[in-house]
């Protein structure tokens, strides 16, 4: 996905969330106040803008351990 944020954001907004689901599936937690769709929704925000970011850190930390002696 280096070099793809859109495809990063696409399928962080997709596979963040359905971790999520599966994991409340399998009892390890409950949905919110706002429900299973409301979670959702807001999961996919959340993962969408995060794998972009993600992958401009990882990108900033190359460039810079390259720089150091």
């Amino acid at each position: 996905m280096r070099g793809r944020p859109i495809l990063a954001a696409v399928l962080g907004a997709i596979a963040g969330p359905m971790s999520y689901e599966a994991d409340i599936r399998m009892g390890a937690g409950a949905w919110g106040p706002q429900g299973q769709v409301g979670g959702l929704i807001l999961l996919a925000i959340v993962w969408g803008a995060a794998m972009p970011l993600f992958m401009y850190w990882d990108r900033v930390r190359v460039v810079l351990d390259k720089n150091q002696p």
